[in-house]
């Protein structure tokens, strides 16, 4: 058992640590990338920590017992004229045991000059407690259509700093890791690369517009939405950046290699339907929110070539059909634009229907659910059930 002498130093307790309990999976973390960073844009934003793949929520939670946050040295300082203590530590195992008697004045150094001395710096009552959660991605799309290429004219080689965002602010910005922020940029979003370091979206209505003038292509001379050439169809469509034409084709198509037209290098893509489908369904909601279904299939189908078909299938998480009277509607309603905030969230969704199948509800949820929980269990802390016409429906709880 050694003997130590403890003293306070005079500023205690500073108040400038914070504990931060981790598992070893970001201890892991820390220890290989050294940074951990904490998110929050603003004062109404809950702050998430975020490890180089994955999120977290912080919970402020207090300690079963205090804890003397303490620095031990080698010998105590003769000059020290803190009120000290006496104290034991058991160094037997790797989790030391301390005692402390209790607090006396300051013995003469000739007779303390012996031991070696911790000095208490702060008292900590709390921590701080981590929990995964799903990263906070879908406000990166609004952010990114806040500095939109907009038409034709607009400069996207890099000298317009009023186009995109340098991935550096992004990744800054948005509320998840680096890699979760660039899996998804790349993978959902399907950003527009202006240089290797900056990024930015078409405005839905210039994206709208491309699109449009693609399918009329199409339609005029006669290809199928599998087989479109691109090079010959760049070339019809006049007064359009040839970089953002690609770019469209490689976000609704994939290159189709099986029918590569040799002799005249050129390049077939096969249009993805649903894709196409969903877009020409976001123009019709530009034009107003709420439809009946009958008439918004029949615009829908109208706007679409004649091998496309359209399916309502196709609108989940972004439009509902509730039932109103005897009439079904189609009802804009887009995951991405609902809160974060688990209770905010389930409040407008039962706003817009009272009752809802799993089958309709899950897509709204699924982004703020708990890795170490399922929908059906998340459901559970907000909604209550009952059967209706032998299948399960969601209600509000209170």
């Amino acid at each position: 058992m050694k003997k130590y002498n403890v003293s306070f130093i005079d500023q205690y307790p500073l108040n400038c640590y914070r504990l931060i309990e981790v598992s070893n999976d970001i201890l892991n973390d820390f220890k290989t990338n050294e940074k951990l960073i904490i998110k929050g844009n603003g004062p109404n934003d809950e702050a998430v920590l975020c490890t180089s793949t994955k999120t977290y929520s912080i919970k402020s939670a207090f300690t079963p017992n205090s804890m003397l946050l303490s620095i031990r040295k080698n010998k105590s300082s003769s000059s020290n004229t803190a009120t000290t203590s006496s104290m034991d530590v058991d160094d037997s195992s790797s989790a030391s045991t301390t005692n402390i008697s209790t607090p006396t004045k300051q013995a003469p150094p000739s007779s303390s000059s012996s031991l070696s001395s911790i000095e208490i710096h702060s008292l900590l009552q709390q921590q701080y407690e981590l929990t995964e959660i799903p990263p906070r991605l879908s406000l990166l799309k609004t952010t990114l259509l806040k500095r939109p290429v907009e038409n034709d004219e607009s400069e996207i080689d890099g000298s317009d700093d009023s186009i995109g965002y340098s991935l550096s602010e992004i990744i800054s910005s948005t509320q998840a890791s680096e890699a979760e922020i660039r899996q998804y940029i790349q993978d959902k979003l399907h950003v527009f690369y202006i240089n290797q370091d900056r990024i930015a979206l078409l405005s839905e209505t210039y994206q709208h517009y491309l699109i449009d003038l693609i399918l009329t292509e199409i339609t005029i001379n006669g290809w199928s939405h599998s087989k479109v050439p691109l090079n010959e169809c760049i070339q019809k469509i006049e007064n359009q950046p040839k970089q953002l034409l690609e770019y469209t084709f490689r976000i609704y198509g994939s290159i189709d290699n099986s029918v590569k037209d040799k002799e005249e290098n050129e390049i077939y893509y096969k249009l993805d339907t649903n894709l196409i489908c969903i877009n020409i369904a976001n123009q019709l909601f530009k034009e107003k929110q709420n439809w009946t279904r009958d008439k918004f299939m029949e615009q829908w189908i109208d706007k679409l070539p004649a091998e496309i078909k359209p399916s309502i299938d196709m609108l989940k998480g972004i439009a509902i059909t509730p039932i109103i009277g005897k009439q079904t509607m189609v009802n804009y309603l887009n995951v991405e634009d609902l809160s974060f905030v688990p209770k905010d969230r389930f409040a407008h969704l039962f706003k817009q229907m009272p009752k809802w199948k799993l089958s309709e509800i899950d897509v709204y949820i699924k982004p703020i659910v708990p890795p170490e929980n399922t929908i059906e269990q998340y459901l559970t802390k907000f909604t209550r059930t009952m059967t209706v016409d032998k299948e399960k429906v969601y209600m509000p709880k209170f």
